[in-house]
C-alpha cells in the first residue's frame, strides 16, 4: 500500500544540492508503483547549469514558458491536447508528473495533475525562492480567467516536494527579494525562532534564506493542517500583505513577493494606526523590511498614483474578498500574533489614501 504523504495536505519535503535522479524518485515511498515520470519544466531552466543533462534522463518531456499567461484558461485546451499526445497512452496509475519551475509552472502543472485522467500523483521541484518558500506547499493549484488570477482551481498537493539548493543560489537579486517577501510573511505570522533568526542586514541573504527555509516551510504546513480546504478561515492568515500586494502587483507589474513586501509594510502601518501593533513591535518588524529599501524608495514615487476607481476595481477582483462582510483582512498584534478582521472597501480605500497610495 502506498503511504499517504498528503494527509492534511502535508507533502513530503526533501532538501538537496541538485536535481534528484530518476532512481531516487522511483524508490520514494510516496511514488511506489510509478513506472513513468513525465517532466513539465520551465524552458528558461535549459540555460542553467546541469539542467539539460538531468532533463534528458526523462523519456517524456513537456516544455512551457513561465508566467501568468501560461495559466490562462483559454490556452489550457491546447496544453491538454499536447499532453494527451505525449502521455495519453500511458496507464494513469503508473504515471507521475514531475514539475520543475516556479510558481506559475507549479500552478499550471499542479492543475493538470489534479484533472488529467481524474488525478495523477505529482512531484514538485521549485526552482524559484517564491515557490520554494510558499507556493509549492499547501496543495493549491489554479488557472487565470481573463487576466484575473486563480479563478479556477483545485486542492491537489504534491506527493513529494524536492527543493534543490544550487538552482536557487543562482537566481537574480530580484527573484531573491521576491522570495524574501514570503519568508518575511511567514516570520511575522509565526514569530519565535523564525522571526528572531531573520537578519537581512547580515549581507549573506541567500545563505540565510536557505538556512531558514525548512523553518518557513514547516510553519506554513502548521497553518495549512488546521484548515486545508480554507473552510474555517484559519488558513486566511497566509494572506498577510496580499490584499494590497495583489493590487500593486497587477497595477505596477512588479514581482509577486516584492508586492507582498510592500503590502506587509502597509499592514504594519495600518496595524500601528489602529493601535493593534505597538510602536516597539512596529520598529522591530520594520527592520526586517531592509532588503526592500530600494523598492520602498521607489514606492514613494508610486504613492498617490493609483486612481481610486482602478484601486477599488483591483480589490473587488481579489478572490479573497468576502462578499457579504467585506474584506477579510490580516492585521498584526505582534510577530507571531496575526488577527483577522472584516473591513469594508471604504475603510481600505480610506487607509490607502492616508498612506498616499491612491489619488482621486
Amino acid at each position: 500500500m502506498v503511504k499517504n504523504f498528503r494527509t492534511r495536505f502535508v507533502s513530503d519535503v526533501k532538501y538537496c544540492e541538485q536535481y534528484p535522479s530518476l532512481n531516487f524518485l522511483k524508490k520514494h515511498e510516496a511514488l511506489l508503483g510509478i513506472n513513468y515520470f513525465v517532466l513539465i519544466y520551465d524552458r528558461v531552466l535549459s540555460k542553467t547549469d546541469g539542467f539539460e543533462h538531468w532533463k534528458n534522463s526523462f523519456e517524456f518531456q513537456y516544455e512551457v514558458q513561465a508566467g501568468e499567461t501560461l495559466k490562462e484558461l483559454n490556452r489550457f485546451p491546447l496544453h491538454v491536447k499536447n499532453i494527451m499526445d505525449l502521455m495519453g497512452h500511458l496507464p494513469p496509475k503508473e504515471v507521475a508528473i514531475v514539475v520543475a519551475g516556479g510558481g506559475s509552472v507549479g500552478d499550471f502543472a499542479g492543475f493538470i495533475a489534479s484533472v488529467f485522467k481524474r488525478g495523477l500523483r505529482w512531484v514538485q521541484l521549485p526552482t524559484t525562492w517564491l515557490a520554494a518558500i510558499d507556493s509549492a506547499h499547501g496543495g493549491k493549484a489554479a488557472l487565470n480567467v481573463g487576466g484575473i488570477k486563480n479563478q479556477i482551481g483545485a486542492f491537489h498537493p504534491a506527493s513529494v516536494v524536492i527543493i534543490p539548493r544550487k538552482p536557487l543560489l543562482e537566481l537574480s537579486n530580484e527573484q531573491l527579494l521576491s522570495g524574501y517577501g514570503e519568508l518575511l510573511k511567514m516570520s511575522l505570522l509565526m514569530g519565535g525562532k523564525l522571526f528572531d533568526q531573520l537578519h537581512p542586514e547580515d549581507g549573506e541573504l541567500k545563505e540565510s534564506m536557505w538556512k531558514l527555509l525548512p523553518l518557513a516551510v514547516k510553519a506554513k504546513y502548521q497553518i495549512v493542517r488546521k484548515d486545508p480546504y480554507e473552510e474555517t478561515g484559519e488558513r486566511s492568515v497566509l494572506n498577510l500583505g496580499h490584499t494590497i500586494g495583489h493590487a500593486l502587483e497587477t497595477y505596477y507589474k512588479i514581482p509577486h513577493g516584492i508586492a507582498v513586501g510592500l503590502g506587509i509594510h502597509f499592514v504594519l502601518l495600518w496595524s500601528l494606526e489602529k493601535q493593534c501593533l505597538s510602536p516597539e513591535d512596529y520598529q522591530e518588524s520594520l527592520l526586517k523590511l531592509l532588503p526592500f529599501q530600494e523598492y520602498q524608495e521607489q514606492s514613494r514615487k508610486l504613492h498617490a498614483s493609483i486612481p481610486v476607481k482602478s484601486f477599488e476595481g483591483l480589490l473587488l477582483k481579489d478572490k479573497k474578498r468576502i462578499q457579504s462582510k467585506g474584506i477579510r483582512y490580516v492585521f498584526l498584534e505582534k510577530p507571531g500574533r496575526p488577527i483577522l478582521k472584516n473591513v469594508t472597501l471604504v475603510q481600505l480605500v480610506k487607509e490607502a489614501r492616508r498612506q498616499e497610495w491612491v489619488m482621486e
